[in-house]
């Protein structure tokens, strides 16, 4: 890879940063081919994340 092309900030980016936002871009990016995919996966996600909402609250409820 070449520094020189790149437009360089005088931030305090990490390259482990840069790389995470690269690889974010990139998934985003094969997620934006197919919208459907991206509706189920956040379908999913939210689902689980009801799931396990239920599962503490519950939890919760039998400790008490």
């Amino acid at each position: 890879m070449n520094h020189q092309n790149l437009p360089m900030k005088k931030d305090n980016t990490t390259p482990q940063s840069f790389q995470l936002s690269f690889s974010y871009k990139l998934i985003i990016g094969k997620l934006k081919c197919n919208t459907l995919q991206l509706i189920v996966i956040i379908l999913f996600l939210t689902f689980l994340i009801m799931l396990a909402v239920s599962v503490y609250l519950a939890h919760i409820l039998k400790k008490t």
